[in-house]
């Protein structure tokens, strides 16, 4: 069983028990059965949401997507990491998932593969893009993780470095997915937002107030940022809900 299905299934308990995945039993001690229905479900969803995102920009091939909360622990990571995981498994869709969530990354711990080098390394022209990011299993998904560096992200963020960075992984994959730090409490997401094609705003449900995603939006969009739409996050639920509109 590939990376893709761990992943998913790490990303499943943690919903249902509200555990951080590097806490689970290794899939590989379980049974290796067919996928359960949960997984199915959720191959599912997100295949809609993928459909959803297409639609909104008009076409996803080439497109880099930033997905993003308002504040700490709305799920962002387990969402753009489920998103990747079902992608995975179509060949006609080479994704590449981007950690750059400095401030807290995890991943690689979701696909159970070292933080070795990474973004940092690509940014700072230590290490290629090709030589950096890690294929996951036989699908076509590879992860740049953040990397390690001593440099802060905000100098290490920046809008030339990025938007070098993106050009060159725009060229090499067809969808470019990333993982950013909440929209509030650090100014380098909005520097993402500017380069990318659009952002995806992580909101879990009954949890975070309606004037804390305003706040939220009305920061991206002030830095020319492209909301998308709002991926609410339901921990209760399996699965996450695409909105087509902004709160």
């Amino acid at each position: 069983m590939s990376k893709i299905y761990e992943a998913l299934h790490r990303a499943g308990r943690e919903r249902e028990e509200g555990r951080r995945p590097e806490d689970e039993i290794p899939l590989k001690e379980q049974a290796r059965g067919r996928l359960s229905v949960q997984l199915r479900a959720v191959w599912s969803r997100y295949e809609a949401l993928h459909s959803s995102l297409g639609k909104t920009l008009g076409g996803i091939t080439g497109k880099a997507i930033v997905f993003a909360s308002s504040v700490e622990g709305e799920g962002t990571t387990t969402v753009i990491a489920e998103y990747a995981a079902s992608l995975g498994g179509t060949k006609d869709r080479a994704a590449l998932l981007v950690d750059a969530n400095f401030r807290a990354p995890r991943l690689h711990e979701f696909f159970g593969v070292p933080n070795e080098k990474g973004l940092a390394d690509v940014l700072l022209g230590t290490a290629d893009l090709a030589s950096a990011a890690i294929p996951i299993g036989e699908e076509q998904l590879h992860l740049l993780p953040t990397g390690v560096t001593t440099t802060t992200p905000g100098a290490l963020l920046t809008f030339t470095r990025l938007t070098r960075f993106l050009a060159e992984a725009k060229q090499r994959y067809a969808l470019v997915l990333i993982d950013a730090p909440p929209i509030i409490s650090y100014t380098e997401t909005t520097i993402l937002a500017s380069v990318a094609d659009g952002l995806a705003l992580v909101v879990e449900s009954e949890r975070t107030k309606r004037e804390i995603v305003k706040r939220a939006r009305d920061t991206i969009e002030e830095t020319k940022g492209n909301i998308l739409g709002v991926v609410l996050n339901r921990r209760r639920y399996v699965i996450p809900e695409f909105l087509y509109r902004y709160l």
